[in-house]
């Protein structure tokens, strides 16, 4: 390991590239470090990643009620992380909701490098979703029933169209 940190020492100093992108991501590593220590343990347990780019910091939460219980708490946070000299550059709080099957597998409290490769992730889940939304047939015959049974008033016929889509999901 000795070794594998002398090469990435050496890649930092000579200014190259590779090197300015290695120390960038071990400081987002540091700072997201830094913002979990800070995080209490009642809001440790509401949240499932936090990313640190350009100054905010964004937290995700698998739930709405999560969401809301961290925003609440989040005023008060971003005082505490102002106060620690190493984390002054923050300036605002976010906290999205993004559902655990949407979520990266493996991305507990991990770096994010790349906003394509979550978005990517979030794509293929969408999908690999979507095929398992099948319904039963009876399901299927009794939507069918109730599109059909829909008078021509204003705004039924998006109705109809939506529920016979739905019913073309039978198994």
């Amino acid at each position: 390991m000795k070794i594998f940190n002398h090469y990435i020492q050496h890649l930092i100093t000579q200014h190259t590239s590779l090197g300015a992108l290695i120390s960038k991501a071990l400081h987002s590593n540091q700072t997201k470090s830094l913002v979990i220590r800070a995080l209490s343990s009642k809001l440790h347990a509401l949240i499932t990643d936090v990313y640190v780019e350009n100054g905010i910091v964004t937290f995700l939460c698998s739930t709405a009620e999560k969401a809301t219980l961290v925003r609440f708490d989040s005023i008060d946070l971003l005082s505490v992380l102002r106060q620690d000299s190493t984390l002054g550059h923050i300036k605002k709080i976010q906290v999205r909701v993004v559902p655990t099957y949407l979520q990266p597998q493996n991305n507990y409290f991990t770096t994010r490098n790349d906003s394509r490769a979550l978005e990517s992730t979030i794509e293929s889940r969408i999908e690999n979703k979507s095929q398992n939304n099948k319904i039963s047939r009876e399901t299927s015959e009794q939507l069918l029933l109730l599109a059909n049974s829909l008078n021509n008033e204003p705004g039924s016929q998006e109705l109809k169209a939506s529920l016979e889509k739905l019913a073309k999901h039978a198994t």
